[in-house]
């Protein structure tokens, strides 16, 4: 078989492409690895069949800490949820706070 060398350059470039492909795969992935252990300790984390957690942080919402809960989704049910497992009788939070998040 004898490629042009139009066919060459066409053969080149669709290799590459798969290359560049699969190296952005490999880079997404690792990178999303370390960031979800390196979050660990300030996200919600379950270890050892206790309920999952989150510490409260400086400016943070029941709607902020919902949607990072549930991302995506419509997050008033689960403000809702972590107001009534937490017995929270108003929405203010304090830093170091520790809540309960229910298991979804």
């Amino acid at each position: 078989m004898r490629l042009t060398r139009r066919g060459r350059v066409v053969l080149v470039s669709a290799v590459s492409a798969a290359a560049v492909a699969g190296l952005s795969m490999l880079f997404v992935t690792s990178a999303a690895v370390g960031a979800s252990a390196s979050g660990a300790s300030s996200e919600a984390s379950v270890s050892d069949g206790a309920p999952p957690t989150v510490v409260v942080r400086d400016g943070d919402t029941l709607w902020g800490i919902a949607q990072r809960v549930r991302p995506g989704d419509d997050p008033r049910p689960a403000v809702h949820d972590i107001a009534k497992l937490n017995d929270l009788p108003s929405p203010d939070l304090t830093p170091g706070q520790e809540l309960v998040l229910p298991d979804y």
